[in-house]
This record gives structure tokens, sequence and C-alpha cells, in this order.
């Protein structure tokens, strides 16, 4: 076996950067469900400048793209006065409030 030195370590981690982030990249961008004209432009960024377009989309790609399961912050049907009501009822159920401690002897 060869002896590797710090430099040699370093060029050789480097390297593998520079392949494995486009690759990764690519495979993200293939998951994601996108319009082609946004595919497309990813693709051409990630193959003309492997290492910055890989990380520019690493960076900024939409993690919520394809995903309708979650919810939007002001879709959320519950408001602060359902919220506030569900407490009361589990104070009237209870007779207890559900944020104070209970008074039991």
């Amino acid at each position: 076996m060869f002896p590797l030195g710090l430099t040699e370590l370093l060029i050789a981690i480097a390297a593998l950067a520079c392949l494995a982030l486009p690759i990764t990249a690519l495979v993200f961008l293939g998951r994601d469900q996108r319009e082609g004209a946004q595919t497309m432009g990813w693709i051409i960024a990630i193959v003309f400048a492997p290492f910055l377009g890989a990380i520019a989309y690493l960076i900024w790609r939409d993690t919520d793209s394809g995903k309708a399961s979650r919810s939007k912050p002001n879709e959320n049907p519950t408001t602060k006065s359902e919220q506030f009501t569900n407490a009361d009822r589990r104070t009237n159920l209870t007779g207890n409030s559900p944020t104070s401690p209970s008074n039991h002897p």
C-alpha cells in the first residue's frame, strides 16, 4: 500500500465530493415532482457546473414538492378560538383546567 499524506487525502476527499454531490442532486431531482422546465433547468445547472449546481439545488430545492399531506400554516382548520373552545370543553368535562394542576385532596 502506498502512504497517503494530508494533501493527497484532502484531494481524494474533494474529488469524491465532486463526484458524489452531482449524483446526489440528480437523484433528489428525479424524486422531486417538478414541472419539466424547472427540472431541465436544474439538470443543465448540475451538468455544466456540477459542484456549484449541485450545492445550489440541494440548498434551494423545495422539500415539500409533491407532498400534499402536509397542510400549510394558513390552511390549518383549527383556529386559536377553536383551540380555546376545545380547552373549555375539556375543563367542563373533567372539572379541572387542562393547564392548571388538579386540586384533589
